[in-house]
């Protein structure tokens, strides 16, 4: 994910105080905080207090420190919206003037802002330099804070290189003991791993003792892109093939992982072969439903994941409904599955006290996409009176379609229903097909 500063509040306090309050702007779930603070004085001590922010402020590292010049960073990452308006309250063990300010960044791992961090203090130069600092992780970039003390009123703006931009230009006024903050940011550069984060040379009007810092800001991991493939149904104890793809934007893909998510009841979680590769095979041994998942893991840890079902399906002798209107009764072969598989010799069977007020309900296996035909047997158990048979399609509550037979006798009826293209365009949800059968004389 791309860094970036959404606000900033510059704290510029004219007159000395032993405490000082900034409101923290409005903010996101997961972004992060960075308070600069500094005055020209040294041998004192920070407080902060962050009226319960959902992640405190800590401090970057121990105060940067000399005679007439100090500097300190607070961080915090990972806040809430809830954050917004909350006050932070800086408390100092002197009365001084401040300047400094409180940035808002967005896109830092949620972990912890501050990746790598480097601090010193120098003499009084219109130069000052922040320090090297080395990057302990890949993609980072760099956040520059100066502080500077002056003994003069007269204070213009300060700025750094290009490649930098200014988030805080704040100063004291007065007359003595004056103090300027300069902080900007560079997110452009991809830093790597053990590469050495350069020095900034900021400009300044006058010379100054400053304190100056260097922090390296890492991005937040984006966890890698996975697509499992297209849903199978394939016949039981046919070797299936899955192939899906896994791609990381801010990173590389190290390694990914095909598992079952669920298995039909009872039934032992078949091999896959290949499990570590973008194609796997496995061979389904019972009917029903597979749901695999393949998960992709990131060279920062992160993982992401996707999930591809396969509906493995049975054929078995012909099966048909038979009505004599008083009750459903099974008719061809012995094992006869609640369900209709798509391509292959429909198979079904329920019985039924009142088949005219509780229907033939059939849950279908779903149905890959595109044509779909559905082949049935239907028929009376005597040859008077005739029955009617209807049948509905339905996905949920929602009627796809229906099919109607008069007449029907006991010469059993082989029905074909091939579904149109606007039929089949309104099935959406392949897992939620029934079939209801409804007789009547």
């Amino acid at each position: 994910m791309s860094l970036s500063v959404v606000s900033v509040v510059e704290i510029n306090e004219p007159t000395s105080a032993a405490t000082r309050d900034v409101v923290v702007p409005t903010v996101q779930d997961g972004d992060a905080l960075i308070l600069v603070v500094g005055a020209a004085s040294g041998g004192i001590t920070y407080t902060v207090t962050d009226d319960g922010l959902s992640e405190s402020l800590a401090e970057v590292d121990t105060i940067a420190t000399q005679s007439g010049a100090c500097s300190q960073v607070f961080t915090a990452a990972n806040l809430v919206a809830a954050d917004t308006g909350k006050t932070i309250s800086i408390g100092s063990s002197s009365t001084l003037k401040i300047s400094g300010g409180l940035v808002v960044i967005r896109g830092a791992d949620t972990a912890g802002i501050v990746d790598a961090f480097a601090k010193k203090t120098a003499g009084g130069t219109t130069t000052p330099t922040t320090p090297q600092v080395v990057a302990t992780a890949n993609g980072v970039g760099a956040f520059y804070v100066t502080h500077q003390s002056r003994g003069t009123p007269n204070i213009s703006t300060l700025s750094a290189d290009a490649s930098v931009t200014k988030d805080i230009d704040a100063f004291t006024g007065g007359t003595l003991s004056l103090s300027a903050c300069f902080a900007g940011h560079d997110f452009t550069t991809v830093w790597n791993t053990s590469d050495t984060v350069t020095a900034e040379t900021i400009t300044s009007d006058l010379a100054g003792i400053y304190s100056a810092w260097t922090l390296t800001i890492k991005p937040a991991n984006l966890p890698p892109d996975v697509d499992a493939g297209t849903n199978q149904a394939v016949p039981v104890d046919t070797e299936v093939t899955v192939t899906g793809t896994a791609d990381d934007t801010d990173g590389t893909v190290e390694s990914v992982a095909w598992t079952f998510d669920s298995v039909p009841a009872g039934v032992t979680p078949p091999t896959i072969t290949d499990d570590d590769a973008l194609t796997a095979t496995f061979t389904p041994t019972s009917p029903g439903t597979y749901v695999l998942r393949l998960t992709a893991t990131d060279n920062d840890a992160a993982t992401g994941s996707a999930t591809v079902t396969v509906w493995a399906t049975t054929t078995t002798a012909h099966a048909y409904a038979v009505s004599d209107a008083g009750g459903w009764t099974v008719s061809g072969a012995a094992d006869i599955p609640a369900a209709l598989a798509d391509a292959s010799d429909a198979s079904f069977a329920q019985s039924s006290e009142d088949p005219v007020s509780d229907p033939l309900v059939l849950a279908l296996d779903p149905m890959p996409v595109g044509a779909k035909t559905l082949n049935y047997r239907l028929g009376m158990a005597e040859p008077s009176p005739t029955g009617t048979f209807v049948l509905t399609l339905k996905q949920g509550s929602t009627t796809i379609a229906t099919r109607t037979h008069t007449g029907v006798t006991d010469t059993i009826v082989d029905g074909e229903w091939v579904l149109t293209a606007g039929e089949n365009a309104l099935i959406t949800d392949p897992t939620a097909l029934t079939l209801t059968v409804t007789a009547s004389v």
